[in-house]
């Protein structure tokens, strides 16, 4: 509690209202937030403030993540270099919580979108990419703890997740992509295909 400007445990209309609320609470002039199974690395935010002041005109910095399992096993790591809106169009490729915004960029684009229960994120990373630059940082920002899991809620909500990657897509490009398509065929088969139906991604 001594390393925070405030906080506040009350009741809310959800996670996105609550990312919302903490948003405008924010003394700063760079937003970002962390779910509670994930982690920063060490250094980061210095990094982070450092290259904010050197591009001006950068209004998001994303970097890279690892995925953690319940073992500590670390797996791949999130956020290929280059993402432009036509990866966007596809599938969304950049790690939540290694994403950085500046503040005052929220009146140009708004705030999350409290009517998506799941993926608001990629629907927030797409205005932004709309809007203004963005910059990858070739840094491990964050760890994503218990990801390779049906247990988080992306994966134990996977039908949710297709479903508003799908609408997300089709708002801003038309149509869901030939991924989503092949995700949600996949999400089908689960009850015919048993090794897709474990605590696991085979």
């Amino acid at each position: 509690e001594k390393y925070l400007a405030s906080w506040t445990s009350a009741p809310d209309k959800g996670q996105v209202n609550a990312i919302n609320k903490g948003f405008m609470k924010a003394s700063g002039e760079i937003v970002a937030w962390l779910n509670c199974d994930d982690f920063y690395y060490p250094g980061v935010f210095t990094k982070i403030a450092n290259e904010f002041k050197g591009n001006p005109t950068i209004g998001m910095l994303y970097g890279n993540a690892t995925l953690i399992d319940y073992n500590g096993k670390t797996f791949i790591k999130q956020t290929p270099n280059g993402i432009n809106l036509r990866l966007l169009s596809i599938d969304c490729y950049i790690a939540q919580p290694s994403t950085f915004v500046r503040k005052a960029l929220l009146e140009k684009i708004g705030l999350l979108d409290e009517s998506l229960d799941n993926c608001f994120d990629y629907d927030f990373w797409i205005r932004i990419f709309k809007k203004v630059k963005t910059k990858y940082l070739p840094l491990l920002i964050s760890g994503i703890t218990a990801s390779i899991s049906y247990d988080n809620k992306t994966f134990n909500r996977w039908g949710e997740t297709i479903k508003y990657g799908s609408k997300i897509q089709a708002k801003h490009f038309g149509s869901p992509s030939y991924k989503t398509y092949a995700s949600l065929a996949a999400y089908q088969s689960i009850k015919y295909i048993p090794h897709l139906n474990t605590k696991g991604l085979s």
